[in-house]
């Protein structure tokens, strides 16, 4: 059951998982946009309405502040700076911005083409680690024409009619 009353149920097919029910949830402010969460095995929730961002190949894009919440959705703390990374650094490069890594740019490096950008941070505030990681779908596409190639051939002569 869903818990708000406008929510709906699909189902959906997780690698690895197999099917599992998902409630989606309009956006009150935009009921064209929906909510999904994810639940995962060791109670943490993914959900977000841009979960894919399109730049063009010069641009860039803050991420953050990075947060944490725990399982009943309350602020919770990391153990050390978060730890960012791209898939593919000739599409998408990261900038970490402070020394607690909660903030980076996602710059277009160049290349057309898909990248993630991964957020990295400890959940275990004692000697121990467990890894949180939040990803990023970027794709890159070419910004708007700043020039014109024009191929010219071998000159040859006119054919007499």
């Amino acid at each position: 059951m869903c818990d708000k009353s406008d929510s709906f149920k699909v189902l959906v097919e997780i690698p690895m998982e197999g099917p599992r029910s998902v409630c989606l949830t309009p956006i009150p402010e935009d009921r064209s946009k929906l909510i999904i969460p994810l639940r995962f095995p060791g109670g943490f929730v993914v959900t977000g309405d841009h979960m894919a961002t399109i730049l063009t190949d010069d641009q860039q894009v803050d991420l953050g502040p990075v947060t944490a919440e725990s399982a009943a959705g309350n602020p919770a703390e990391l153990d050390g700076p978060v730890k960012w990374e791209s898939s593919d650094d000739s599409i998408i490069g990261v900038e970490v911005m402070g020394t607690d890594g909660a903030n980076a740019i996602a710059r277009a490096t160049g290349k057309v083409g898909k990248a993630q950008v991964s957020a990295k941070a400890d959940a275990d505030l004692g000697e121990g680690v467990r890894e949180l990681v939040a990803v990023l779908d970027f794709e890159v596409i070419a910004g708007e024409a700043v020039s014109l190639a024009v191929p010219v051939g071998n000159p040859e002569t006119i054919p007499k009619a």
